[in-house]
């Protein structure tokens, strides 16, 4: 059954059965002109006539599943004329198709350079910049293992222009080329590809605590032992960052509540503030122990904050009523 809803969507009902005991399945085909300004968030501005796009899920390109088979891989098969080039998360199948989920395409031009950690696609890199990508990313990789064993290896990495914002996604990571000149971008979107536990319930995930709140407190740690930004210095940009959304018209919530109230945009700074304050109670050591737990215990099931509470002491639950539960103060 079909629905029609505003802003061009389409809702369609499947039967779960499908047909003859198989599992539902769609095939759509598309030609035309995609306008990204009909997309699901308001930065999705570039249409498939654009130099440069993007056909992401916000640009609403493919179907979105919510249902059981919500985490449903999708096969994609693309086409392009002219000169421009295509770079995707997704695996390769045979000429023009492939498959994965959340399938993601920048199209422009593209030249590829092979570094010591994978691959590099650029519409034009010096050497020197891939040398200091690949600086960055040395870096991250001292720090980070000490949470979880991990590394960067075989990483796909495609620089896309600036004010587009960079996005790590299964397969490959979509690097806005500003990041390139600011060494916390991109320390912040490298701990994305390894160093997040498992946070898909809506209601949680979208306060942005533990996928941005959290990658942005080992941001600062990165930076610091690498001797690329101070902690302090960070932490006063952090700070100033929070004080600036509050005058914005931002009210100080608990960070449970961030959610409901859509303030995912104020965790990058609120949710590191708070990890500060708990690492002193706590001391380094301490939090890392229960960042730790957090990722070997949480890397395949779902995380909430009160699950994340319990992997640390009493003595620093009244920090977490403070500021998690009932927003007595402010980060």
């Amino acid at each position: 059954s079909e629905q029609p809803s505003d802003f061009n969507y389409k809702t369609v009902s499947l039967s779960p059965e499908g047909v003859d005991g198989h599992a539902p399945a769609i095939k759509i085909w598309f030609e035309g002109v995609l306008d990204g300004t009909t997309g699901g968030y308001p930065y999705v501005k570039e249409k498939t006539t654009d130099d440069f796009y993007l056909l992401r899920g916000e640009t609403a390109y493919y179907p979105q599943f919510f249902s059981w088979w919500s985490n449903a891989g999708y096969e994609v098969e693309l086409a392009l004329s002219g000169d421009r080039q295509f770079c995707t998360n997704l695996k390769r199948l045979e000429s023009g198709r492939f498959c994965g989920c959340n399938p993601t395409f920048a199209i422009g031009r593209f030249a590829k350079r092979r570094g010591r950690y994978g691959e590099v696609y650029h519409p034009s890199l010096p050497q020197g910049e891939v040398d200091l990508l690949e600086d960055i990313i040395a870096k991250t990789e001292r720090t980070m293992p000490r949470y979880k064993a991990a590394s960067i290896t075989d990483i796909r990495i495609i620089l896309i222009p600036a004010g587009y914002g960079s996005f790590v996604l299964p397969g490959a990571m979509f690097l806005a080329e500003d990041a390139l000149q600011s060494p916390s971008q991109l320390v912040h979107e490298l701990i994305h590809t390894n160093w997040n536990p498992r946070c898909t319930n809506p209601g949680v995930q979208r306060a942005r605590f533990f996928d941005e709140g959290i990658t942005q407190y080992f941001t600062v740690r990165v930076c610091d032992e690498a001797g690329l930004i101070p902690a302090e210095k960070f932490r006063s940009h952090l700070q100033k960052g929070f004080d600036g959304m509050l005058k914005r018209g931002f009210e100080p919530v608990p960070l449970e509540e961030y959610a409901g109230r859509e303030y995912g945009d104020l965790m990058y700074w609120a949710g590191p503030l708070f990890l500060l304050r708990l690492e002193d109670a706590l001391g380094r050591d301490m939090l890392d122990e229960g960042l730790a737990a957090m990722l070997a215990e949480y890397g395949d099931r779902e995380i909430d904050f009160r699950s994340f509470a319990a992997l640390f002491p009493p003595k620093c639950h009244e920090l977490f009523a403070q500021y998690v539960f009932s927003a007595k103060k402010e980060p």
